[in-house]
């Protein structure tokens, strides 16, 4: 048998632990489906109760199409319990500059003071960001509810974008809890940036929590590893 590239590993990998988390998914009464059509985006937000859309992953506000963004929604008797999404773009290099650019377009001039050098530093290439997750309370979704779910967008992230690196804005404190570990970013950039204002929904705390395609392989083996145990 041909010896697979490490390439190709990350993207069996993958695709191994996302078949696993959408039948523990299924074992739970959910099912998992992706769209890139605004309004079903727009629908499933209104549905399960999310109060906002933030700006960058909104494709009414953006130039989407399948190549880069998707939308995420898991539904129980076909009603929203959780849902996400996902935007790629290619930045060999200044992330940093693209994303005061992107913010401040998104929410006004003077939103973003100044970047972390560290963002271009630990961020470039193929650059996924994950964001806008909601679940609905409530429901019965267990801690492994979400880390299946975002099992499968990692999976998108991975396989489908081919991205570099992948990343999420999170509040310190839900870092604290250990969402990031749940959501599959190992890495941290504390203090991203600096805001001129703070907008509505966001917040001063937030840092950048990652992971770079190298770890694809631990994060998705170790998802396998996790699910296995428990059938």
């Amino acid at each position: 048998m041909r010896t697979m590239k490490p390439a190709e590993l990350r993207y069996w990998a993958a695709s191994q632990a996302a078949v696993r988390c959408q039948n523990a998914l299924n074992e739970q009464g959910i099912s998992i489906a992706v769209t890139i059509d605004p309004k079903e985006v727009a629908e499933s937000v209104a549905a399960i109760g999310k109060p906002y859309l933030t700006p960058v992953l909104d494709p009414e506000r953006n130039d989407f199409n399948e190549a880069n963004f998707f939308w995420l929604i898991a539904s129980r008797d076909e009603v929203p319990v959780i849902v996400g999404g996902g935007r790629l773009d290619e930045l060999a290099c200044n992330v940093g500059t693209h994303m005061a650019q992107g913010l401040n377009r998104a929410y006004g001039s003077g939103t973003v003071s100044s970047i972390n050098p560290e963002v271009d530093a630990q961020l470039s290439g193929r650059v996924c960001y994950l964001g806008d997750l909601f679940s609905k309370s409530g429901k019965g979704l267990a801690r492994s509810s979400r880390k299946c779910f975002l099992g499968i967008a990692n999976f998108i992230s991975a396989v489908h974008f081919r991205a570099d690196c992948t990343y999420s804005f999170m509040r310190v404190s839900d870092v604290m809890r250990g969402s990031a570990d749940v959501n599959g970013f190992d890495r941290r950039i504390y203090d991203p940036l600096t805001w001129g204002v703070v907008p509505d929904a966001r917040n001063a705390t937030e840092l950048i929590v990652y992971r770079n395609s190298t770890s694809d392989l631990d994060y998705f083996n170790h998802i396998t590893r996790e699910l296995e145990q428990r059938e």
